[in-house]
């Protein structure tokens, strides 16, 4: 049984996302005083989740997806936010590998291995639930950042590199109906190859 003090620890270093903003609308002008925040993405993050979980009625494990969009961005309680430009010049698979180790770390001292096992299982991007997840992270920012770009801020690249993201995690999608879905939400069409 998992005790109060053990699972404390856990929850502190998740608190502390509430006040981290988001590097990368930071890097783009946005204040700090209207920048999302992690903890604000994590929560989008899950309603996108609830919202293709009362949709879809998929054979996904609802709670599997839940609990991975929860944890998705924890390890960024003791790196801070990791923004994309950073993470491509150090390589994501170091950023993955560092961030695995913490929350394997984490999830250890707090005796719930099991959230360790779930965010190696996000990171690794093999099973539906962990794609689907993926993509509901992208199309959080594609959001958010179209609302930026409609106050003014130049957020194109991220709006681009989202899409381009989000287009190539819904092919890996089984489902016909949650591909749909997924394109609806996230204002992206199929596109054609040259």
């Amino acid at each position: 049984m998992v005790g109060y003090m053990e699972f404390a620890f856990l929850l502190e270093r998740a608190e502390v996302l509430k006040n981290f903003p988001r590097t990368g609308w930071l890097q783009r002008g946005i204040p700090i005083s209207e920048c999302e925040t992690v903890a604000e993405h994590t929560y989008e993050v899950m309603s996108i989740i609830i919202a293709i979980a009362m949709v879809m009625r998929t054979r996904l494990s609802n709670e599997k997806m839940l609990l991975m969009g929860a944890i998705h961005d924890w390890p960024e309680g003791i790196t801070s936010d990791i923004p994309r430009n950073y993470a491509d010049k150090i390589g994501r698979g170091l950023k993955g590998k560092i961030e695995l180790d913490i929350m394997s770390d984490l999830s250890s001292k707090a005796e719930v291995q099991y959230l360790g096992k779930l965010f190696e299982e996000y990171l690794a991007r093999e099973t539906q639930e962990s794609i689907v997840v993926k993509a509901a992270d992208v199309l959080a920012t594609l959001r958010v950042a179209r609302q930026y770009s409609k106050r003014g801020y130049d957020v194109a690249d991220l709006i681009d590199g989202c899409e381009r993201e989000l287009e190539e995690a819904i092919p890996r999608i089984n489902d016909k109906a949650l591909q749909l879905l997924l394109r609806s939400l996230g204002g992206v069409e199929k596109r054609q190859a040259p």
